[in-house]
């Protein structure tokens, strides 16, 4: 996507959330946290911890989700803005942007698991003891590396929803098109799609690969919904101009309760779930409609993070888990939980700057050479 279509709100927005992501893991290696996620027994802190807005801070699940509906918002708007592109372009371009940092998380996950002894650690979760308790084998490197699905999951947790990114970027011209052809309509049929795949997931024996393709149609809508929401941007920021800041802290708020709706209301999955879609995009709009919220996110902090974050949502768990096995028994465990933020952040720098960019730049060579090319042939 060319530069002129970047809003820096929203790259800040996408930098908390890839925190939040990565604090959601660190909270789940603790027993006591995961216990009261699955709401189970647990202690009255974790309960204050996971069943308030506490939950915002930590809220790994929700921020995937507003991932979906960004990319769902940032890939539509050159095709708004006339500035389509030709599939070929759009896919290689894509390809490029998604795959090789998925690729070095895979390779550096699997190198860090070699490398560490496996070892129970009594201070953590089920959750995180599913991780790495036995070799990765090659095969399941290539497994990830192909995008396929299997027990290659357990190198890393974040390897899902780029699986399912992937997936849908490869429709997403088609989806552009149909919004053209059928308008509005089309948000409404692809709810009730991604329902309908949310349930099977959720109430079907499913073997890997078919969970993971109900688990992808589950996302279309929120890349519908952002890109619905993309187009109608300037009529969301007429609409809202004039709107008293009190107005908006209330929007804000609203939105950020919708999003972790599951966490403080009774309401059952899936129907949560589609509260956190619509919470998510309450954000964006907030973010690039009013100022009040646009302004801290164009922060030098934000901004930083938000270029960090796609790395960051992808080599944290390897860290996270390569420091808690390397350091205990002979260290607490506490101190891996301390230095995972700092080292994760460090490692998605590295990343952003020699795998992230360059693998950027390279993708929109290749494009332009392929578009010069059908050019010519054209003519």
């Amino acid at each position: 996507m060319r530069e002129n279509f970047r809003i820096a709100a929203l790259d800040g927005l996408r930098g908390w959330a890839a925190l939040s992501v990565m604090f959601n893991h660190m909270a789940q290696v603790l027993p006591s946290i995961w216990a009261a996620f699955l709401n189970e027994p647990h202690s009255w802190l974790a309960h204050l911890i996971t069943y308030t807005p506490a939950h915002l801070f930590w809220a790994g699940g929700e921020a995937v989700v507003l991932f979906f509906v960004l990319s769902g918002y940032v890939l539509s708007a050159p095709f708004w803005h006339g500035a389509g592109q030709s599939y070929p372009t759009f896919l290689i371009r894509r390809v490029f942007r998604i795959y090789p940092a998925f690729l070095a998380a895979c390779v550096m996950a699997h190198i860090v698991a070699e490398l560490v002894v496996y070892h129970p650690i009594p201070e953590t979760s089920s959750w995180f003891d599913a991780y790495w308790h036995r070799p990765s084998g090659l095969t399941d490197l290539v497994s990830a590396a192909l995008m396929g699905y299997g027990p290659h999951l357990n190198l890393n947790p974040a390897l899902w929803s780029l699986i399912c990114e992937m997936r849908i970027s490869v429709a997403f011209p088609m989806i552009i098109w149909l919004m053209r052809r059928i308008g509005l309509w089309l948000l409404p049929a692809t709810t009730v799609i991604s329902a309908i795949c949310k349930l099977a997931q959720l109430h079907s024996s499913l073997g890997p690969a078919a969970d993971l393709w109900m688990t992808t149609g589950a996302q279309v809508w929120l890349f519908v919904l952002g890109a619905e929401l993309s187009r109608r941007t300037p009529l969301i920021i007429e609409t809202t101009k004039s709107l008293r800041p009190i107005v908006c802290k209330f929007v804000l708020t609203f939105g950020l309760f919708m999003l972790i709706a599951r966490w403080i209301t009774p309401l059952p999955l899936p129907v949560s779930y589609f509260f956190s879609g619509l919470g998510a995009a309450i954000l964006i709009a907030s973010a690039v409609a009013f100022q009040t919220v646009a302004q801290p996110l164009s922060s030098t902090l934000s901004q930083f993070l938000g270029k960090c974050s796609y790395s960051l949502y992808l080599f944290h768990f390897p860290v996270l888990a390569g420091l808690a096995y390397a350091l205990t028994p002979n260290l607490p465990l506490w101190l891996a939980l301390a230095l995972t933020p700092p080292i994760a952040v460090g490692v998605a720098r590295v990343s952003l700057s020699f795998i992230e960019r360059p693998f950027v730049r390279y993708g929109r060579f290749v494009a332009g050479s392929i578009d010069t090319r059908l050019t010519r042939s054209s003519a």
